[in-house]
């Protein structure tokens, strides 16, 4: 997770055509955004909205939308890192195992462009768990990671990490692989974060996005209700989007595919009963949490890219 920049508050229903450059769209800089749904976040914000497993759907800032490049942002987002770096999510290290499973078939990914023992940076690394499956695969891997609390989890296992975001001095540079999972979305600075993760590479370097798309056929047909569409969410990326922002950074796609993910069924049943009124929500046994479930409902896209060839 990257830097955040401090955005003023906007209101009302009309195009605005704004002059500070910091309200511009993250993506194509453009001046010209719309209101395109009002905040529901009320004065008790908190890390604890900002955590992983946070399930409060729906629940956003004022989503504005880029009339030139249709990207979605949250605009009035500010002072976000503070947030996550005070954030604690004892609920992410109960699905460890079956986070492990996805971040296996990434590695496994990972070796299509860079063989181990390749250098390998994790960029928004939570509590390690990326970071210690590319190492178990023979991988020279560091994580970064602005949580205290997750850093702390890592560091009991031994995993490289480095608390923090980039820039790093501690972070270094040259790396063949950088992974960005499920980050990009959280930050108002997109532009940014991808230039400082293009210091850390490599000439030859591969970086993974992995990222909700919000012109997915789920995010249509859930509407404002889509899982993705919470608080740590502040940008919405589609392929377009994506494309413009990785142009303007000096990189190009290599590839785009939609990721499998892995949750215990308890995990996915308990978001499933979030939808439900109140009345209807009930409790699962424990032993169903072993129970281990794929799933792949295509509304993420993992963008493979490298750096441009300007020669």
């Amino acid at each position: 997770m990257e830097c955040f920049n401090a955005v003023a508050f906007f209101s009302g229903d009309i195009t605005m055509a704004l002059n500070d450059q910091s309200t511009s769209c993250w993506v194509c800089g453009s001046t010209e955004l719309t209101l395109d749904k009002r905040s529901d976040v009320d004065s008790t914000l908190s890390s604890k909205n900002f955590e992983i497993t946070d399930k409060n759907y729906g629940v956003t800032f004022a989503i504005y939308r880029c009339i030139k490049c249709d990207f979605l942002q949250c605009s009035d987002a500010e002072n976000i890192l503070d947030y996550y770096t005070n954030m604690v999510d004892n609920g992410y290290e109960l699905t460890r195992d079956q986070r492990a499973i996805q971040a296996q078939r990434i590695v496994t990914n990972m070796a299509r462009f860079s063989l181990p023992p390749a250098t390998h940076i994790d960029v928004g690394a939570g509590s390690g768990i990326l970071v210690q499956q590319a190492v178990a695969a023979g991988y020279n891997s560091v994580g970064i990671e602005p949580s205290v609390d997750l850093y702390k989890k890592a560091a009991v296992l031994e995993l490289p990490m480095i608390n923090g975001v980039l820039p790093s001095e501690e972070a270094g540079d040259d790396y063949n692989i950088v992974t960005l999972i499920d980050i990009i979305e959280h930050v108002t600075d997109p532009l940014s974060l991808l230039l400082n993760i293009k210091n850390v590479m490599g000439e030859e370097a591969v970086l993974f996005i992995d990222t909700p798309d919000v012109k997915s056929l789920a995010a249509k047909i859930m509407g404002r209700r889509w899982w993705h569409y919470r608080v740590a969410h502040v940008g919405y990326f589609d392929n377009n989007t994506m494309a413009i922002l990785l142009d303007r950074a000096g990189l190009e796609v290599i590839s785009v595919v939609r990721p499998m993910w892995y949750f215990p069924i308890n995990y996915l049943i308990e978001r499933v009963v979030s939808y439900l009124p109140k009345w209807l929500h009930f409790s699962l046994p424990g032993f169903i949490g072993d129970i281990t479930v794929p799933i792949n409902l295509y509304d993420s896209m993992r963008v493979v890219c490298c750096k441009k060839n300007l020669g």
